[in-house]
Formats: structure tokens, C-alpha cells, sequence
């Protein structure tokens, strides 16, 4: 399987003179943990992960159970991104994707075409789903050769080995 075959396609990016706060509510509404930050030749340069969001909140303690956040004023997102932002080709296999992941401790790579524009991004969440479905094929497959009698006792077997 290829990198061009998982990644998100759809990307929201920003200026890397965004203030903070605006970035963080792009990534809340809709629902998303990087976004690709543009220098001003609309040229990626580095990508704003949550955690680095995280990394620039001030917490304030409300009582003994209650918190609210803030950012510092004039906080912008060139101050916390990560960068250089780091690519992989969109012909690449996904098991390459996967080690430089875990290689650089990051949670998601930027994918580009063969001139190095960047075509979408690809995240830890996308490799997990592609996972999580081969397994599923891979139980259906097992499934469908086993003859007809020893099937419930896979399924019961599987069922248990889970506890």
C-alpha cells in the first residue's frame, strides 16, 4: 500500500503568522490534530501539531476541579510549529511512513508528489485505520477457508483469547 492511497487529501493549512488562538480553533471545528503552516510564498515550512498547542497553553486552576486556558497575547504559530516540516513521497509504502514515524517520534508526514509539492498529509490515525481494516480482512479471509464445522470454534476461540 502507498502513501498516496491513505493520506487526507483535504488539507487546511495557515500562515505562520496566524495568532494562536485562531489556529486552535481551526484544529477544534474541524476536529483535526496538525495543520501544515505556509511561509509567505505559500510555502510550507513547518506543520502546528496539538501538541504543540498544548505546549503554549497557560493553564488556570478555577477550584479544585475546574481549568480554563489562555494564550499569550500576540502568540503566533511560527513561535511553536514544528520545522522543518518533514515529507515522504506519495509512492512510498506505508510500512516506510510508519518507521519514520516511529523513527522521529512524530505523528504525522506531510506527502508529496514527485516535484515536491505537498499532495496531503498522512497521520498516525490513517495508518491505525488502515490497520484496524486488514485485520478485519485478514479474520474474513481466515474465515471463509475454514471449513464449515470448525467455524464457531474459531470464533469462540477468538472471542476468548481476547480476556
Amino acid at each position: 500500500m502507498k502513501t498516496k492511497n491513505l493520506m487526507t487529501v483535504e488539507l487546511k493549512t495557515v500562515p505562520a503568522g496566524t495568532d494562536l488562538f485562531t489556529a486552535y480553533d481551526i484544529m477544534k471545528k474541524l476536529n483535526i490534530r496538525h495543520l501544515p503552516v505556509l511561509n509567505d510564498e505559500k510555502i510550507v515550512m513547518g506543520i502546528l501539531s496539538d501538541r504543540d498547542v498544548q505546549r503554549a497553553m497557560i493553564i488556570t486552576e478555577n477550584g479544585a476541579v475546574e481549568q480554563s486556558f489562555r494564550f499569550r497575547e500576540n502568540d503566533k504559530v511560527e513561535n511553536y510549529m514544528s520545522w522543518p516540516a518533514i515529507t515522504i513521497p506519495q509512492q512510498a509504502d506505508v510500512s516506510q511512513a510508519a518507521q519514520m514515524m516511529i523513527d522521529k517520534k512524530i505523528s504525522s508526514l506531510l506527502v508529496t508528489n514527485d516535484q515536491g509539492e505537498v499532495r496531503g498529509i498522512l497521520t498516525v490515525d490513517d495508518l491505525l485505520r488502515y490497520l484496524s481494516e486488514s485485520e478485519k480482512d485478514q479474520n474474513i479471509k481466515i474465515l471463509h477457508f475454514l471449513p464449515e464445522d470448525t467455524r464457531y470454534d474459531f470464533r469462540a476461540f477468538k472471542a476468548s483469547s481476547s480476556i
